[in-house]
């Protein structure tokens, strides 16, 4: 089974190093566990699952990058890959659009669900989010080597990792907990 995954994600790299640009991937990433001990339940209300808490942040670089340094009237689309379950992304997508108070919604375009084999960006997304996971859980068991799928990414991309560690979520802690919003509206969006 190793062969066959290490076989797929050296094709996928493949491809998204041979496309002759530069991509740009943006991660978070948060560890569940940490965020339960760390953030109270009215908290974790306000923010939502770990999934959402991480989706909302990504949506929101890319938005703010996107009005910092592309055109006006640019926008971006999303992928969603119904396969995992979290068609409540697509609902705060929605909100964050329709948010007035949301500052860079004006780039936000649509978000589409669809599986995976069908939308075949969300095969190359899936491969750098997996990757980024088990570079995180190596940063947390103190494994610093970077697997060579994920530095071969690195080394012809652009990648912008974020992560809610214990000592962000103690900083965050009160505006998480305090913050008046919807179940899920509270959109942290991490610096630059």
């Amino acid at each position: 089974m190793d062969h066959k995954k290490i076989c797929y994600s050296k094709e996928l790299l493949k491809i998204v190093n041979g496309q002759g640009k530069k991509l740009h991937a943006i991660t978070c990433g948060i560890l569940a566990n940490e965020y339960r001990t760390t953030i109270n339940q009215k908290g974790r209300i306000n923010l939502g699952s770990p999934y959402l808490a991480c989706f909302k942040s990504c949506i929101a670089l890319i938005a703010r990058e996107m009005c910092e340094n592309f055109p006006p009237g640019d926008k971006f689309e999303v992928f969603l890959d119904t396969d995992d379950g979290y068609l409540e992304a697509l609902t705060v997508f929605n909100r964050m659009k329709d948010d007035a108070t949301f500052p860079h919604r004006s780039k936000l375009a649509t978000c589409t669900p669809g599986k995976m084999e069908e939308i075949i960006p969300l095969q190359s997304a899936d491969m750098v989010a997996y990757e980024v996971f088990k570079r995180l859980h190596g940063l947390k068991n103190t494994e610093s080597r970077m697997r060579p799928v994920l530095s071969l990414l690195y080394e012809n991309n652009v990648v912008s990792e974020r992560y809610f560690g214990a000592k962000t979520l103690r900083t965050l802690k009160f505006g998480i907990e305090s913050a008046v919003c919807y179940p899920g509206g509270l959109v942290i969006s991490p610096s630059s």
